[in-house]
């Protein structure tokens, strides 16, 4: 099962989302996507989107399980 988050999206209430997915698209400013599947949003164009990195900087608990549930996905170098 994949981790779930419950934050604030724009426009909206707190939402329940899970990270499905991770990618790096080198022709973006910031690179490394991750793909959300969001709740109450089922059998909408809504439901599933890719966000970059930067956009879920405060789900980073959510990022970070992830990354550990899925250690080989795409995901920013740990910091040594």
């Amino acid at each position: 099962m994949y981790p779930m988050l419950h934050f604030h999206r724009k426009f909206s209430s707190s939402i329940t989302a899970q990270v499905l997915n991770s990618k790096l698209d080198k022709q973006r400013k910031d690179p490394l996507l991750y793909y959300i599947c969001w709740a109450g949003y089922e059998g909408t164009i809504e439901e599933y989107s890719w966000l970059a990195a930067f956009d879920l900087k405060n789900a980073s608990q959510l990022v970070a399980d992830f990354h550990i549930c899925y250690p080989e996905k795409q995901g920013l170098s740990p910091l040594t």
